[in-house]
């Protein structure tokens, strides 16, 4: 969820508009320090991991819509379902599978290479399935191609 917003919010902060930014991360921090308070005392290690989620939500449904409608007018529902949708289907659906067929995760050099094989799993059709990594590949693959002649 982070990395969706990274690109657009750094588009926001080279178009010099800050005041989204520090207007909105004012108010979630007002909302944030209650939260991890009430929900680490509940709920512990996954209330504070909860906390980073709902943030992360927060900027990619309330944050994002405000960035497009001023910077981008016109394109957020074509970033939400041409480009960011279908890869996060993609990547939950196999996921999801890969979460019922492997065991826990280790803490041990066994785990990080189960995690790098998951990873690789997820990602790589969350990959493919983007036009636009797509539309690289070709282009990468052309260019291989004129050189090899």
């Amino acid at each position: 969820l982070n990395g969706l917003v990274m690109i657009p919010y750094a588009m926001q902060l080279a178009n010099g508009w800050t005041q989204l930014t520090i207007l909105f991360n004012s108010v979630l921090i007002l909302i944030a320090i209650p939260f991890s308070y009430i929900a680490i005392n509940e709920y512990g290690i996954v209330g504070a991991a909860s906390l980073s989620v709902l943030l992360n939500l927060s900027y990619v449904f309330l944050a994002m819509p405000l960035i497009h409608r001023r910077l981008l007018p016109g394109e957020l529902l074509q970033w939400i379902f041409r480009d960011s949708l279908p890869s996060f289907i993609v990547a939950f659906f196999v996921a999801f599978c890969l979460s019922s067929w492997l065991s826990e995760v280790t803490r041990n050099i066994y785990g990080f290479f189960q995690l790098l094989f998951v990873f690789s799993l997820v990602a790589t059709p969350a990959f493919l399935i983007s036009s636009g990594v797509r539309k690289q590949l070709k282009i990468i693959i052309n260019q291989k191609n004129i050189q090899s002649v």
